[in-house]
């Protein structure tokens, strides 16, 4: 028997239907379709973000810890600087209401020009003394 090729079939008539509209891709496929493309990418940025959460909550847990082993929580720290600011607070009052003399100047006294809890500072630019008193 001979091999003779085989008649090829005719071409099928083109069909006239319309193309298919679809809507474009949505942002999700857009970013799972450039993530598939850039696959070292992502898994750098996922590790780097792994790891520095990691770190985060290491470093958060060992302070609270060490602030609980010290005796003090949160509520301590708060506390402690307010007490750190009225000392200070009461300090600067104490320091300003003293005359030259180490005696205590009321506050806006009758005879004084300037008044209030800067008195030793004014006596010491006027050269007044204790005229405030």
């Amino acid at each position: 028997m001979s091999t003779q090729p085989l008649p090829s079939a005719p071409a099928p008539p083109p069909l006239n239907i319309p193309p298919i509209a679809s809507a474009p891709p949505s942002l999700w496929d857009r970013l799972s379709t450039w993530a598939s493309e850039h696959k070292a990418l992502v898994y750098t940025v996922a590790g780097i973000t792994l790891v520095a959460t990691a770190a985060g909550v290491f470093y958060y847990a060992s302070d609270s810890r060490r602030a609980v082993a010290d005796g003090e929580g949160a509520a301590g720290k708060r506390k402690s600087k307010k007490d750190r600011r009225k000392a200070k607070k009461d300090a600067e009052d104490a320091s300003g209401r003293e005359g030259v003399s180490g005696e205590a100047v009321p506050s806006g006294s009758p005879g004084c020009r300037v008044g209030g809890p800067r008195l030793t500072l004014h006596r010491r630019q006027e050269g007044l003394g204790l005229c405030c008193i």
